[in-house]
């Protein structure tokens, strides 16, 4: 995505989701605080709620699933995250 192409934060996120570098735009006391496997999977569930087509996006009960899911994972298990990668869903274990 070009910067012509980016209006605005949730543009800017997914630009840098695309384009692997979210860890580059994370602010520091996140990266440093948190296991990446949660970041990453926290950053996914966002990705999903910002879907431009609404039946595409979880609902408030899936997005707090998810995220109780994400908090409670002991230090050593699999984060198992839902991506939406251009129309195509798809599970990915996150280690």
């Amino acid at each position: 995505m070009n910067s012509q192409e980016i209006k605005g934060l949730a543009d800017y996120f997914r630009a840098a989701m695309k384009e692997n570098r979210l860890m580059d735009i994370i602010d520091g006391r996140i990266r440093d605080a948190c296991k990446e496997k949660q970041v990453m999977a926290v950053a996914n569930l966002a990705k999903r709620c910002l879907n431009s087509k609404g039946k595409k996006r979880p609902n408030m009960r899936e997005v707090f699933t998810e995220l109780e899911k994400i908090c409670s994972l002991p230090e050593d298990s699999q984060v198992q995250v839902e991506i939406d990668d251009d129309d195509m869903m798809m599970k990915k274990e996150c280690r």
